[in-house]
């Protein structure tokens, strides 16, 4: 498992709708949460989806049986 956690940035809209500061720092916190937890269980967390999808495709070559 891989987790990938990005940051929201100040100028998201979602569906049409700019998300207010207040919201935005509370997501980042929950996503903070996530990734220290995730962290302490051993999981990699990266920051850029192509990183997370290469560090998840070594880890299954590096898991599956060798023929």
């Amino acid at each position: 498992m891989v987790l990938c956690v990005q940051q929201l940035s100040e100028d998201v809209v979602i569906q049409g709708e700019k998300l207010t500061s207040i919201a935005i720092k509370d997501y980042n916190r929950g996503r903070m949460y996530l990734a220290d937890l995730a962290r302490r269980a051993g999981v990699p967390v990266l920051s850029d989806i192509t990183e997370a999808v290469t560090c998840a495709v070594c880890m299954a070559q590096e898991r599956s049986p060798q023929i």
